[in-house]
C-alpha cells in the first residue's frame, strides 16, 4: 500500500485569482520533495519561502510597510505531533518562515518576537536583508502622504491585497504541516501582530487535519478560526475531503463579506479550500493505492 501525498498553498484572501504564479512554482516545489520523501515540514517550509521570495506577495519581500516605513513581519508553523514553531515583529531577514523553523528545532520556545527573533536569526546565519521593495515604498509613502490630507480609508485600497500566504502539506508517513508568513495590514502601528503566526487562530495542525487562514487577523484571532475549522473535522463521522470542505465553509459563513477570510485545508484523503472572496489556491493531491 502507498501512502497519499498533497500540498495546497493561497496567495491571500482578497487577492486577484490570476495572482497564482507564485503559487503553482510553490505546489511545484513541494510536490518534488514530497515525491522525494521529505517530511510535511520541510515541504510547507520551502513553498511558503517561494512565495516570500515573489515581491507580488505580502510576505517576506514584498511586504507591506508599517506607519514608519519599517516592515514588520510574522510567520508560523505546526505539525501534527505538535511541533511548532513561530516569529513575530521580525525585521531585515528574507525568510521568516525559515526562522520560524529554527525556533522549533533550535529553542525550547514556541514563539520569539522583535529584537529577540532577530537577534536569534543573526545567531543561525540569517544574513541582513531589506525586504521593502522600492515599488512598495513609493506607493506607501504616496497613500500615507494622502491619507496625512484626507480621512477616506478607500485609499488604503490603493495598495492593493496585503494578506498572508500560506501552505498545508501531507507527506508519505502521514505526516501533516501547516505554515503561513505576512508582512501584515496595510500602514499598520509598529509592533502590530495579526492571526498569522497566532496558533488556534491563523493555523492549526491536528492527527487528522492542517488548517492555514487568511483574511482579516484581529477578527480572526477573535473566532479562533483555524482551531474551529479542525475541532468542526475531528468530529465529522467519516473525517472525508466533503466534512472538510464543509467545515471550512461553515466557518467563512461565520464572516461578513465587509470581514475577509480565506481557509485552506489538508486531510489524509484530499485537500480544500474555501472564502468570502476572491483567492489564488493552488494544490495537488495523489491518492495512496492498495
Amino acid at each position: 500500500m502507498s501512502s497519499s501525498l498533497g500540498v495546497i498553498v493561497h496567495g491571500g484572501v482578497g487577492s486577484p485569482i490570476d495572482r497564482d504564479r507564485g503559487c503553482k512554482k510553490a505546489v511545484a516545489v513541494a510536490r518534488e520533495m514530497l515525491l522525494s520523501g521529505s517530511p510535511a515540514l520541510e515541504a510547507v517550509v520551502e513553498a511558503v519561502a517561494v512565495m516570500e521570495d515573489d515581491p507580488e506577495y505580502n510576505a517576506g519581500t514584498g511586504s507591506r510597510p508599517r506607519l514608519d516605513m519599517t516592515v514588520e513581519m510574522d510567520a508560523g508553523l505546526m505539525t501534527s505531533d505538535g511541533e511548532l514553531g513561530i516569529v513575530a515583529a521580525i525585521r531585515r531577514v528574507k525568510n521568516p518562515i525559515r526562522v520560524a523553523l529554527e525556533v522549533m528545532r533550535r529553542t525550547p520556545h514556541i514563539m520569539l518576537a522583535g529584537e529577540g527573533a532577530l537577534s536569534f536569526a543573526r545567531r543561525c546565519g540569517f544574513g541582513d536583508h531589506d525586504p521593502l521593495t522600492d515599488e512598495r515604498r513609493q506607493k506607501a509613502a504616496e497613500v500615507l502622504e494622502k491619507l496625512r490630507r484626507s480621512d477616506d480609508r478607500s485609499l488604503l485600497d490603493l495598495l492593493g491585497s496585503s494578506d498572508t500566504v500560506g501552505a498545508v502539506a501531507l507527506d508519505s508517513g502521514g505526516g501533516l504541516a501547516a505554515a503561513n508568513s505576512t508582512g501584515g495590514t496595510v500602514l499598520m502601528l509598529p509592533g502590530r501582530v495579526g492571526d498569522s503566526p497566532i496558533v488556534g487562530a491563523g493555523f492549526y495542525v491536528t492527527a487528522s487535519c492542517a488548517v492555514a487562514t487568511t483574511g482579516v487577523g484581529e477578527e480572526i484571532v477573535r473566532r479562533m478560526s483555524a482551531l474551529r475549522i479542525c475541532d468542526a473535522f475531528e468530529a465529522s463521522p467519516a473525517g472525508t475531503p466533503e466534512e472538510l470542505r464543509a467545515a471550512c465553509e461553515r466557518e467563512a459563513e461565520r464572516y461578513p463579506r465587509e470581514v475577509s477570510f480565506g481557509v485552506i485545508a489538508m486531510c489524509r484523503q484530499g485537500a480544500v479550500s474555501a472564502d468570502n472572496r476572491t483567492m489564488p489556491v493552488v494544490s495537488w493531491f495523489e491518492a495512496g493505492s492498495g
